[in-house]
């Protein structure tokens, strides 16, 4: 939805991005994708394990023979599995509304790139996961780490756009675009 909604009101617009412009509908598939990855791996862990860890399910699950690795990586396949969805969804999306496309040589490292960010995001979840105490209060401390996350990594307005003071901290976080020679590559 995010993508349709930002896609039609820039809709004539392009972006300057590193190494030229480009329509700012295509710039805003990939900063999409990153945040669905996002809200599939780690908004979704940690709203769903406070949840049952709260409700007690996870200690009912402790009478069965079920050993908790197997709770943990299910629940992480799960959200993984969710993420490669979101992804194709958001391609297929981007493709027949915008022109967008993933170069045949840059699909395996994109591919890469999504699994890594599952994995990474969907341990990231489970750590905040342990952290929050109140399923009531799961909810904002997801949006309290991702929304910013998602400002300052250029995901809903285009980094070049950005005022230089937050520009000095997007470089070491994970949804941040690349610049230089490797925005050229991609």
């Amino acid at each position: 939805m995010f993508l349709l909604i930002f896609g039609s009101v820039f809709h004539h617009q392009n972006v300057a991005v590193a190494g030229g412009r480009i329509d700012e509908p295509v710039y805003y598939v990939p900063g999409i994708i990153a945040y669905g990855l996002i809200a599939a791996t780690f908004s979704s862990l940690v709203v769903s394990v406070v949840g049952y860890r709260e409700a007690g399910i996870y200690k009912r699950r402790r009478t069965t023979p079920l050993p908790a690795s197997a709770i943990i990586a299910a629940r992480g396949l799960v959200a993984a599995v969710s993420a490669v969805a979101i992804t194709a969804v958001l391609l297929a999306i981007g493709s027949a509304a915008f022109a967008a496309h993933i170069p045949g040589r840059t699909g395996p490292v994109f591919l890469l790139d999504i699994v890594v960010g599952a994995l990474v995001f969907g341990c990231l979840g489970f750590a905040v996961a342990s952290l929050v105490k109140n399923p009531d209060a799961a909810q904002p401390v997801v949006l309290a780490i991702v929304l910013p996350l998602c400002f300052i990594s250029g995901v809903f307005i285009p980094i070049l756009e950005l005022p230089h003071l937050a520009d000095r901290y997007w470089k070491g976080l994970p949804c941040a675009r690349p610049r230089g020679r490797s925005a050229r590559r991609v």
